[in-house]
């Protein structure tokens, strides 16, 4: 019968501690004694503390994702050409949050990406910091989204078809820091360094 083999030798039921001189189950055989030249092993991943470091670059790389949706994201300007010299003028100039509803969103992926990474540093577990990288596809997923969407500042900006020909409307300095700053903080959460 199957349930009748009786108890064997260095067999502890469930439920019961085992003796702490052996810390290894019954059934197996023993274990190889350590050698003595040899360099001790490295703890698990899940072992090891989180690296500050990383945790650190991660929390300022979200910093700047909020800072660049305040900074100019959209420029207008107006190009003449004639008698072989150009005249360039700029008209205006608006930051993320105000030109378009896909900027306004960037500074709550930022916050997000921040309370997780913050989270990350606090409870050392590398996965909280890993999650970081979705709030920062979301935010380059808006900043590619507003560059389809950059000839309604023409509109906006009321300057109409009276400049048509003339008028250039391209990306500011603040949009080109957004979406550096979303890559890099995927690359950094999706890193395996820590924290």
């Amino acid at each position: 019968m199957m349930g009748d083999q009786g108890q064997q030798e260095g067999w502890t039921p469930p439920g019961e501690d085992r003796p702490a001189s052996s810390p290894r189950p019954g059934f197996l055989p023993p274990a190889p004694p350590p050698d003595p030249g040899a360099a001790p092993a490295e703890p698990p991943a899940a072992a090891r503390s989180p690296s500050a470091g990383w945790g650190l670059a991660r929390l300022l790389t979200a910093t700047a994702l909020l800072v660049s949706a305040f900074l100019p994201w959209a420029k207008a300007g107006v190009r003449l050409e004639g008698f072989g010299q150009v005249l360039h003028r700029e008209l205006a100039t608006e930051a993320g949050v105000n030109v378009d509803g896909t900027g306004q969103l960037v500074p709550v992926f930022a916050v997000a990406a921040i309370v997780m990474i913050g989270w990350s540093l606090l409870k050392g577990d590398l996965r909280i910091g890993a999650l970081a990288a979705v709030p920062g596809a979301l935010a380059l997923i808006s900043c590619l989204v507003f560059l389809l969407r950059l000839d309604r500042f023409r509109e906006e900006i009321g300057v109409g078809r009276m400049f048509l020909g003339g008028l250039e409307v391209s990306a500011g300095y603040g949009w080109y820091l957004s979406v550096a700053s979303s890559l890099l903080l995927i690359g950094l959460a999706l890193a395996r360094r820590g924290g």
